[in-house]
């Protein structure tokens, strides 16, 4: 199947696939005056790999900080308001969680839990986090939205990023995807072609505002 690739005309809402780093994110808005596209970012896993994840930093922490919790320490003594939360967050961060890059996210990881004073409410956004940070398109504040330059999207001169976004036809059973051997997202192609991509109807592109979209 002959591959083509087109800049296409999208809506809010919108599912974008990123073929480079082989994610789903949603188009928010484009902004005419600074030409930039405002993506929101979408993970794709299961809550039960919160859960699991969750659990795990229970034990951890039940065993390290004397808190109480059955089977594992039931005679535990201290609850979490007896420490400093800092204290807590330092020893997940360095022991707990999967950081590859410490240097770009550790900050902000400190910053986000340093906010949760629910201990449940802590877990899961430490859950959370750890499922996320390690994408290659997150960003250094980890939950923010993603803002490509609409100029770098099809540049000729940049090989990389050219072809890099690709619009998703969905249904209300929503997507068809699997994982590949590296464990990279693949959106399901056209039948008889996983993993190709159809051609999108070509459009004259324009910064300009559609009059359907002003009424």
């Amino acid at each position: 199947m002959k591959e083509c690739y087109f800049r296409m005309r999208v809506f809010k809402n919108d599912l974008i696939y990123d073929t480079n780093n082989y994610t789903i994110q949603k188009f928010n808005i484009g902004s005419i005056v600074n030409k930039k596209l405002e993506m929101k970012h979408l993970y794709v896993f299961s809550y039960d790999e919160i859960y699991k994840q969750v659990i795990f930093y229970k034990k951890e922490l039940a065993t390290q900080f004397d808190f109480k919790m059955a089977k594992i320490n039931p005679d535990g003594k201290k609850k979490i308001s007896d420490y400093k939360i800092t204290e807590i967050i330092s020893y997940c961060v360095d022991n707990l969680m999967d950081i590859r890059d410490m240097n770009r996210y550790k900050g902000t990881v400190e910053k986000i839990l340093k906010d949760k004073t629910n201990y449940q409410e802590f877990l899961e956004t430490m859950a959370y986090l750890d499922l996320i940070v390690n994408r290659d398109c997150t960003p250094p504040t980890i939950v923010g939205q993603y803002l490509p330059v609409a100029g770098s999207i099809d540049d000729k001169t940049d090989k990389e990023n050219k072809a890099q976004y690709v619009k998703i036809k969905s249904s209300i059973l929503g997507i068809r995807y699997t994982y590949n051997e590296n464990g990279k997202l693949l959106i399901s192609g056209p039948r008889k072609a996983p993993g190709k991509y159809s051609k999108i109807k070509k459009e004259k592109f324009s910064w300009k505002i559609c009059s359907g979209v002003l009424q």
